[in-house]
């Protein structure tokens, strides 16, 4: 084990870009840095961001509470509309929001398609019985679209995080445990490690390990 870099500000999501270069989110100063010799700010004023996936265009996708870090006293943007998924194409000024309402993301990851994997333990205004543990978005689509955003892996996991993709393209998604209305029925971890979950496109998940 080595250390790639010291005196980051509470970094939280890392992603690999095209260009060999590891990138990584600074949740306390609100932004995206290269890690290139000294950590150079490639994204800014973002409040609260968290996850963070780089597609092979070098587009990065974030997980942010919004994009403009609210000033002392002020509330941020996702107070009302929860956790965002924002997007910003190579050599862009500005991001764009592909999807809000988010509750919890545990990760993000962008397909082969050029499609984004989001986990998360619900929507804003959803139960913990209606959320969704994994959402695919459709950034090509437009925003008004119904099939902008699918479900690949249903409600049921507690604190659901990754996601990872195996060679063949199957979804492994860790989880705290499984709810007993969930897919799997109610599992708890026996090492309290968690849990991790496999899905296939058309097949029902299956339990890899506890």
């Amino acid at each position: 084990m080595a250390v790639v870099q010291v005196g980051l500000h509470d970094p939280t999501g890392v992603a690999w870009h095209p260009d060999g270069v590891l990138f990584a989110v600074e949740e306390k100063t609100g932004q995206i840095v290269r890690l290139d010799g000294e950590p150079t700010p490639v994204w800014t004023d973002l409040d609260q961001p968290t996850w963070l996936a780089i597609a092979p265009d070098g587009t990065l996708y974030v997980t942010a509470r919004g994009h403009q870090k609210p000033k002392a006293g002020e509330k941020g943007q996702g107070d009302s509309d929860g956790v965002r998924v924002m997007r910003r194409a190579a050599g862009a000024a500005e991001g764009e929001v592909l999807l809000t309402g988010l509750h919890a993301p545990g990760g993000l990851l962008v397909e082969a398609e050029g499609t984004v994997l989001v986990s998360l333990e619900k929507r804003s205004g959803e139960s913990e019985r209606q959320g969704s543990a994994l959402l695919r978005i459709h950034p090509t689509l437009p925003a008004t679209d119904p099939g902008v955003v699918t479900t690949v892996l249903g409600a049921g996991f507690k604190e659901p995080a990754g996601p990872a993709a195996d060679a063949l393209g199957a979804m492994i998604l860790g989880a705290r445990h499984s709810y007993p209305w969930g897919p799997l029925g109610g599992v708890t971890s026996h090492s309290r490690a968690g849990l991790l979950v496999k899905a296939s496109s058309g097949e029902s998940p299956i339990l890899l390990g506890s």
